[in-house]
């Protein structure tokens, strides 16, 4: 009888990641096969906003599961990481702060109970559960290099990750809207004259925003794991 195969604690963090991330984008393609099936202009032409607010939702969600990896990632490998990035992190407390900074001893009072171990983990934790986002690929690859994950393969990604994560800005913080000045006269359904509020968004672009963060993904889990991830990835994908 065959021993059975251990993986790493690496790979274990990886393939479960892995898996969360994978259902995450299962349903953003859910809201593209909706955008698509029911949605999409029948005869050509450009779709009405109304329509295309779904694959607004799936923009801004393809960036929030990219969030939520980094995230999981981080909580994993910086606890384990030298004082110079730990340095980085605040010590958790209440109410939480998002910033680094010098307390008295008394400030470790209520964790008298706790293991030197357990405070760094739920410090970093709180700290980039609450107060880290990912603005910009310059924001993902300070995280990265603070996990020690090497940038060399992922790199090529980085202009399309920018160009998702700036569209999904300008949803989230201004509406998608055109500004007044660019704004696109058109027929609207009803035949009468009107006006686009929002920027044109097409669901191949989403498509190929959901294929590069995708492939990003995939490599940054597979730096991580030494290669198990993408060995198991391929056979799983294999087998379906």
């Amino acid at each position: 009888m065959a021993e059975p195969y251990i993986y790493s604690l690496n790979t274990m963090i990886s393939l479960v990641r892995g898996a969360e991330f994978s259902q995450n984008i299962n349903r953003i393609r859910n809201l593209l096969a909706i955008y698509r099936d029911y949605l999409a202009p029948q005869k050509g032409g450009r779709p009405s906003v109304k329509a295309t607010d779904v694959l607004r939702a799936a923009t801004v969600l393809l960036h929030a599961s990219l969030e939520d990896l980094l995230r999981g990632i981080a909580v994993y490998r910086i606890p384990k990481s030298g004082e110079k990035i730990l340095d980085k992190v605040p010590l958790i407390r209440e109410p939480p702060i998002g910033r680094p900074e010098k307390f008295w001893l008394g400030a470790l009072k209520p964790y008298k109970d706790k293991k030197v171990e357990e405070l760094i983990q739920d410090s970093v934790r709180t700290y980039y559960q609450s107060f880290v986002t990912f603005n910009n690929t310059t924001d993902i690859a300070a995280v990265l290099e603070n996990c020690e994950i090497d940038l060399t393969e992922v790199r090529k990604f980085y202009p399309v990750l920018d160009e998702m994560i700036q569209r999904r800005h300008k949803i989230v913080h201004h509406a998608d809207r055109e500004h007044r000045h660019q704004i696109i006269r058109d027929l609207d359904e009803a035949g009468n004259r009107g006006h686009h509020v929002a920027k044109s968004l097409s669901v191949k672009k989403v498509e190929q925003w959901v294929r590069y963060t995708e492939r990003f993904v995939t490599k940054i889990l597979d730096l991580m794991s030494d290669g198990e991830y993408g060995r198991q990835f391929n056979s799983s994908q294999q087998q379906l």
